[in-house]
Order: structure tokens, then sequence, then C-alpha cells
């Protein structure tokens, strides 16, 4: 996640997928483009494209999604957003409920055999279940620096 602000009151993370979300439409738009050329002379191969499209288009409203977490130590709150072509969830939550920020891990398996290690940063709250602040694993460094900063951030 990236930190798009980060001052003693106010801690903001932000995950924008831009890549995937330029690949997704760039997919969509040869799809689509490729479709319509084709629409006359092989109209079962426009068809078969322009319902590639439609399901790239679902796949992109799926994962395409920006999210937010906010933390205000003034309002004494933290809010988490979830924006797709659908919309926004937003939960809000006391701040005093945080209890800390973790790293989640799985194991991913390739066809070959090996193994890769992903995270995810979720948040401890004193009472309920852990709040993933990704709905996916990753892999890389991404994740322990965004535990870091919150864990920083908190004192």
């Amino acid at each position: 996640m990236q930190i798009v602000e980060n001052t003693p009151d106010r801690l903001i993370l932000q995950d924008r997928p831009l890549v995937l979300g330029i690949i997704l439409i760039l997919v969509i738009l040869l799809m689509v483009f490729l479709g319509l050329a084709m629409l006359a002379d092989a109209p079962g191969m426009a068809a078969m494209l322009l319902l590639g499209a439609a399901l790239f288009g679902l796949a992109f409203s799926v994962f395409v999604r920006r999210t937010r977490a906010i933390f205000d130590r003034p309002t004494g709150l933290f809010m988490l957003q979830d924006t797709t072509v659908w919309g926004t969830k937003e939960t809000t939550h006391p701040l005093a409920h945080l209890a800390r920020a973790d790293l989640q891990s799985t194991t991913s398996r390739s066809s070959k055999g090996r193994t890769t290690m992903l995270y995810r940063p979720v948040l401890i709250l004193t009472e309920g279940e852990p709040l993933p602040l990704h709905q996916v694993y990753v892999g890389g460094q991404d994740p322990a620096r965004t535990v870091q900063t919150l864990t920083d951030w908190l004192g």
C-alpha cells in the first residue's frame, strides 16, 4: 500500500491496482475491436471475442478495486474503504479498538512444485476477527512495509 498522508494526526494508506486495470482495459478494447471487425465475415468468432470481452469486463469489476485505510487521531476513528466499479463499501471503527497491525501469510505452490510465501497486512482488533487491508495475498516487501508504517504510527 502507498502512503498518501503520514502525519502525527492522520495516516492514509491506499492501494490502486493501476497496472492490472490498464491491462484489462486494453484486452477488453482489443477484443471488442476485433469482434466488431469480424462481425460480418465470421459471426461465430466475433461472438466468441465479444463474450471474452464481457468476461474480462467481469474480471475488471471483481479484481480492480481501490482500497484506502484512513487512521484519524482527532476523531478517534479508522475507516476502511473498498471501491469497485459497483460502488464504495466503508467500515468505520474506533481507533481504541485497534490493537496492532500484523501480517497474515499463506503458501502458494506452482505447478512445478515450487512454493512461495505470500502475505497481506491485517489489523488486529481488541475483540473480533482481524480485518485484512488487502483481499489478496501478495509477495514482496510491501505488506511488511505497510505493517511497519502502521506500527510506527500507532506508537
